[in-house]
């Protein structure tokens, strides 16, 4: 039995993390016996991130490296896909992980609006006394790294003009098919949809979850994607 730990369930998701999502859905895809186990504080954990995947006595850090560890279990998630499709298939999880990933986190820590109700849920186990001056650092320290990744330099119009090409670049793959690269999910799915999972939920209605839960084409996708492997 593995057992898969994570940040817990939340906003009618199964976690606060889409990387905990896609995880989750790697392993019903691999078909092995699996359990959560919910966790408020990753320090401990290597990178110092969720999830990890308890194996044995092995921890295995990161769902990329989860999803590497399936494949030597046998767990094929391309199926018969060329390798010009891997090739994209790529991209766009790149695309997802490693871009519209800070859309969602600004959208959380860095809305004015949203972030009293991010801090109160995601650190309720911090006692109220502190938790203001706790979450502040680290909201800072992420408002930081956020400049340094470049998307914090940027006006919302910015920032929006950016996140639309992506969205309308998801769109378009999935003109005429129910997946990014076919009828059946392959590896890119699982970043992308569990990426626009987590985008399009939160506390509060946003321009961005609204952006996304107003597209048939995105919501359809996502209810296609939490039905086949959810």
């Amino acid at each position: 039995m593995h057992t898969l730990i994570t940040y817990r369930a939340g906003y009618d998701t199964f976690s606060f993390s889409p990387f905990c999502i896609k995880a989750a859905w790697l392993l019903n895809h691999a078909g092995v016996a699996w359990q959560r186990q919910d966790e408020n504080d990753p320090r401990k954990y290597p990178h110092g991130k969720l999830p990890c995947l308890q194996t044995g006595k092995d921890l295995i850090h990161d769902s990329t490296n989860i999803q590497k560890f399936l494949e030597t279990q046998g767990t094929d998630f391309w199926g018969e896909t060329s390798p010009r499709d891997k090739a994209t298939g790529h991209a766009f999880i790149r695309m997802a992980e490693e871009h519209m990933y800070f859309f969602g986190v600004i959208d959380r820590w860095m809305n004015d609006a949203v972030w009293p109700h991010i801090r109160d849920t995601y650190f309720e186990d911090v006692p109220k006394l502190i938790r203001g001056l706790v979450t502040g650092k680290l909201r800072k320290g992420l408002r930081d790294g956020l400049k340094t990744q470049g998307l914090m330099r940027l006006t919302e119009e910015e920032r929006r003009v950016k996140l639309e090409a992506d969205l309308q670049a998801i769109t378009e793959m999935l003109n005429g098919q129910d997946f990014l690269l076919g009828d059946t999910p392959t590896l890119p799915d699982y970043s992308v949809a569990a990426m626009l999972t987590a985008m399009h939920t939160g506390p509060l209605s946003t321009d961005q979850t609204r952006r996304i839960r107003e597209d048939q084409v995105l919501m359809g996708y996502i209810t296609r994607m939490q039905e086949a492997k959810g």
